[in-house]
C-alpha cells in the first residue's frame, strides 16, 4: 500500500461506526474522545478523527442532525444510511453486532 493511503472502509466498519452515532448521538463530540471511539480506533487500525469523519458523513445524510456534517459522504455511507432509514431495527442490531465485533476481537 503506498504511503499515506488507507484501505478502503468495509461495510462491517461503516455499521460499527453508525452503531456510535445511533448509541451515543450528541454525546459523540469530537472534542471527547470517548472510551468507544477509542476502543473502535485501535480495533479498525484507524485514526480517531477518521472515525469521527465517518459519523460526520451519516450526520450529513442525517436531517435530523442541525449543520451539514461531513460533506463529501460517499456511496457506501448513502448506501448504508439508506438501510438503516429502511429498517432501522434491523440495521441497528447488524450495527451492534459489528462494534461488538470489532471491539471484543481487538482484546
Amino acid at each position: 500500500m503506498a504511503r499515506g493511503t488507507r484501505p478502503r472502509w468495509t461495510r462491517k466498519e461503516h455499521l460499527a461506526v453508525l452503531y456510535l452515532k445511533i448509541e451515543y448521538g450528541e454525546e459523540l463530540s469530537h472534542y471527547h474522545n470517548l472510551e468507544v471511539v477509542v476502543a473502535l480506533s485501535k480495533a479498525l487500525h484507524r485514526s480517531i478523527d477518521s472515525i469521527y469523519m465517518r459519523k460526520a458523513s451519516f450526520d450529513a445524510l442525517d436531517s435530523s442532525v442541525p449543520g451539514k456534517g461531513h460533506s463529501s459522504t460517499g456511496k457506501s455511507t448513502e448506501e448504508i444510511w439508506d438501510e438503516y432509514q429502511s429498517n432501522p431495527t434491523l440495521v441497528f442490531d447488524e450495527a451492534k453486532r459489528a462494534y461488538q465485533d470489532f471491539v471484543a476481537s481487538d482484546f
